[in-house]
């Protein structure tokens, strides 16, 4: 009985934990009128051989719909602050 109990109360531990870090996704704590303007944004991304569908801010992030060099299209995460893209998700 205390095996179970211990092993539930791991897992709720674990998942807790790993909701928490989701929902905590942001991107940055700089203040918006700190970010980088779009324009740079778009400009970096180019440069990088993304062609840019949609570009905008969400909650503390940029969010890019783009499509690559070979073609895929993706949905990428952008730290407004410097620029770095976060997060790559293919659609």
């Amino acid at each position: 009985m205390k095996t179970s109990l211990l092993k539930s109360m791991t897992a709720s531990a674990l998942l807790a934990f790993s909701l928490g870090a989701f929902a905590s996704s942001a991107c940055t704590d700089t203040p918006r009128d700190k970010w980088l303007p779009q324009k740079e944004i778009q400009a970096k991304l180019e440069k990088q051989g993304y062609s840019i569908k949609r570009l905008k801010a969400e909650n503390s992030c940029y969010e890019a719909h783009v499509t690559g060099k070979d073609g895929k299209k993706a949905e990428l995460k952008i730290n407004p602050a410097d620029g770095a893209v976060l997060k790559t998700e293919e659609k």
